[in-house]
């Protein structure tokens, strides 16, 4: 593990990090004996020691500017390496910001993502019943990612408009595609009557997440609303999609057809559910795994 490594870690997390406690050497740290031969400047790499099978140590002069009078230095602090008879493995590195004060990659790893990668207010849902692109399609969601007009426009991208292609009545914004153009509302008033649930007016996708997590029903309920409300939020991205870049765009009067049959592909090929498709159409909620209704 070498000082440029640790050192990027330092400048993520905003911390500084403690360097070699030498506990085969002694009570107090190589790096503190003999500093001068020790760069814990993150534009500067460490001294390189290493220990060869006869028992010698050898450094590696190309990553250190010693300089000749230094030799003599570095000389004193190998003889009394080489004196020990103890294994080198011993030797650690403290950190305080580790889960046992031992720095680790994986601590590492972890603070630098808490620091630098956006954070849910919910874990990401990978669902097996859904296909792998519409599980990209819900992350980006999550993380408005997709390439919707405001968002292509507050990233510098010059377009002829962001108001909605759908209706043109309000900026093109992922609430506003999802839950609030008139198209969304219609689709969702479909569907929460067809699923026999009280409509519930969501206004962005953390919402309406947040009600599906605190809805009292059963697990199998609420899975088989997800892969329904994923197919609704599909089919109106299809559907944007298509209004904008296709001369011949998908019918609104298909879209409430292509999620009921959507989800029902979807739970019958990829959960290996034995759906009745009658039964689908008239209960989607209640239909049990055996097919049985």
């Amino acid at each position: 593990m070498g000082a440029r490594y640790c050192s990027i870690v330092a400048h993520c997390c905003g911390t500084r990090i403690r360097f070699w406690k030498d506990i085969w050497v002694g009570e107090t740290p190589l790096f503190t004996r003999y500093n001068r031969l020790y760069h814990l400047d993150q534009d500067k790499d460490c001294l390189i020691i290493d220990r060869i099978n006869n028992g010698q140590w050898s450094w590696n002069w190309s990553r250190t500017n010693l300089g000749v009078r230094n030799l003599a230095y570095l000389c004193d602090m190998l003889n009394e390496i080489g004196q020990l008879n103890i294994d080198v493995n011993e030797d650690t590195c403290t950190w305080s910001l580790g889960r046992n004060g031992t720095f680790t990659v994986k601590d590492a790893r972890y603070r630098i993502d808490q620091n630098i990668l956006p954070t849910l207010a919910h874990t990401t849902t990978w669902d097996k019943s859904i296909p792998r692109k519409v599980n990209v399609f819900m992350w980006r969601l999550s993380l408005d990612r997709l390439p919707h007009r405001l968002n292509l426009s507050s990233r510098g991208m010059d377009i002829p408009a962001i108001s909605c292609p759908s209706c043109n009545a309000n900026v093109e914004s992922a609430n506003h595609v999802f839950f609030e153009c008139d198209i969304a509302t219609d689709m969702w008033k479909l569907v929460f009557r067809w699923c026999d649930i009280p409509l519930f007016q969501a206004s962005s996708w953390d919402s309406f997440n947040d009600w599906i997590i605190s809805w009292h029903a059963s697990k199998e309920k609420k899975h088989r609303f997800y892969v329904i409300t994923t197919s609704v939020l599909w089919w109106l991205w299809r559907y944007r999609n298509s209004v904008t870049f296709s001369s011949q765009p998908l019918r609104k009067s298909d879209l409430f057809d292509n999620v009921r049959f959507s989800s029902f592909s979807w739970l019958h090929n990829r959960d290996h559910m034995k759906l009745s498709w009658n039964d689908w159409l008239m209960y989607p909620l209640s239909i049990t795994r055996n097919g049985n209704g």
